[in-house]
């Protein structure tokens, strides 16, 4: 792998990096067939974010390489009882359990394949407290398998806006 700094970062500083954020957002998304999905937008991605980054337990973590930003990964924590709009619900258990939803890992197109991904998202997650980390992530696509290899397990669909998604899960 190469050599990568990982930063952590506050939901005031996300907002300060928002272009630069917005640029390898879209780059990661240079092959996905889904790309064109409106959800995926430029100003869908600026807006979720801006309201995200204000959320309780909001982290970002970046990773440079050769001074570069090469991808991010951020999330914020789902209260007890909270979960995905529009999914099934998941087990009581887990509802009534605090979470941390990983909202985005993107690696820029430039950097993929070079083993980046699953380091940047052990960085968002080694510190945190919750009892389980959830992500959504679209069926039969590339990243569904990867989260598969990395123990991730599919607890429910989640529909509404863009393309049906299984809501993944990890104990943490």
């Amino acid at each position: 792998m190469t050599d990568a700094t990982y930063t952590h970062h506050t939901g005031e500083q996300t907002l300060e990096m928002l272009p630069e954020l917005t640029e390898v957002y879209l780059a990661a998304r240079k092959d996905d067939p889904h790309r064109d999905d409106p959800l995926f937008s430029r100003e869908q991605f600026t807006a979720r974010t801006q309201a995200q980054a204000h959320s309780p337990g909001f982290d970002l973590v970046t990773i440079h390489v050769a001074g570069a930003l090469a991808g991010f990964s951020f999330g914020f924590r789902f209260p007890a009882g909270g979960w995905w709009a529009d999914a099934t619900p998941p087990p009581d258990p887990i509802l009534t359990a605090t979470k941390f939803a990983v909202i985005e890992l993107d690696i820029h197109h430039a950097h993929q394949g070079q083993g980046l991904a699953h380091p940047l998202l052990d960085a968002l997650l080694t510190t945190r407290t919750e009892d389980y980390a959830t992500l959504a992530t679209i069926p039969g696509s590339p990243a569904h398998a990867m989260y598969e290899r990395w123990g991730w397990y599919t607890i429910g669909t989640i529909g509404g806006e863009g393309p049906v998604m299984d809501a993944m899960l990890k104990d943490l």
